[in-house]
């Protein structure tokens, strides 16, 4: 923030503008980043060519269905609220999975 006020002061921008226009700036790059986000785990599930995706589930354990389900609501997020386009084989999961009551997830 201090390079904000040095660099509004040096350019003759008010630090009130400056900081503005670096929430402005900030905004997209935060939804890129919770996209990119999305795109690295999705992907280290789904598409990983070290472990399988039952491999990785198993060690998630009972956080699992909370993954899929933070997954989902972060999806939602994005597309609703115009923040991200997707193709729906970006979030819609390759096979069929069972999410159960103690929080593991199973494919089937």
């Amino acid at each position: 923030m201090a390079s904000l006020l040095i660099d509004a002061l040096s350019t003759g921008v008010s630090p009130a503008k400056a900081a503005a226009l670096e929430i402005l700036a900030t905004i997209p790059r935060t939804g890129a980043a919770m996209l990119e986000g999305h795109r690295a785990c999705f992907g280290l599930l789904w598409h990983n060519p070290n472990a399988t995706p039952a491999e990785i589930l198993a060690e998630l354990g009972t956080d699992a269905a909370a993954v899929f389900q933070r997954g989902a609501d972060l999806v939602e997020f994005l597309l609703t609220k115009g923040i991200a386009s997707m193709d729906p084989a970006e979030y819609t999961p390759p096979q069929a999975y069972t999410a159960h009551q103690d929080g593991t997830v199973t494919i089937q």
